[in-house]
């Protein structure tokens, strides 16, 4: 008789004193196929232990940093596993627009989405035209999983093609 064997028979298959409960994922998650790796650079603590747990509960790989020169760090050890990067603005040390010109040095085809608390015509323009989206603060989970899901998908779309045609 294994372990499990073994506990079956001294505790039971649960009787009355199982209490089954309800699992904190709402979504069955496909494992099929595998999930992208997305970073989050934001100096909100707050905001990275959402983020961390929304995506993560969709399958994703999450990377977290709370501020530009730490997810840079990140962004050159995990190469180009990274698919995309949450960005925001306003952080201290580096801001989103410094963070985005190494950035794109580290890893040009990682797809940054800028999330933050001001406008878009706020932000500079050089900002606003180096990332793929802008999602400003506060959004749904569902708003963004729809955008991230629409920029992922457009990357491998580009992919495909580039790769029928060659």
């Amino acid at each position: 008789m294994g372990i499990f064997g073994a506990a079956v028979a001294l505790f039971g298959k649960g009787g009355s004193q199982a209490v089954e409960q309800e699992p904190w994922v709402k979504h069955p998650v496909d494992t099929t196929k595998p999930k992208a790796t997305i970073l989050i650079i934001d100096d909100d603590p707050s905001f990275l232990d959402t983020m961390r747990a929304v995506l993560g509960s969709e399958g994703y790989n999450v990377l977290a940093s709370s501020n530009g020169p730490k997810g840079l760090d990140m962004a050159r050890y995990a190469g180009g596993d990274i698919s995309a990067v949450l960005l925001d603005f306003n952080m201290p040390r580096f801001n989103g627009a410094e963070t985005l010109q190494f950035l794109r040095k580290l890893n040009p085809k990682a797809k940054v989405l800028a999330v933050s608390g001001v406008s878009s015509n706020e932000l500079p323009s050089d900002f606003r035209e180096g990332v793929e989206r802008f999602i400003p603060k506060p959004f749904s989970n569902a708003d963004l999983l729809k955008t991230l899901e629409e920029v992922l998908d457009s990357e491998q779309a580009a992919d495909a093609s580039a790769t029928a045609s060659a």
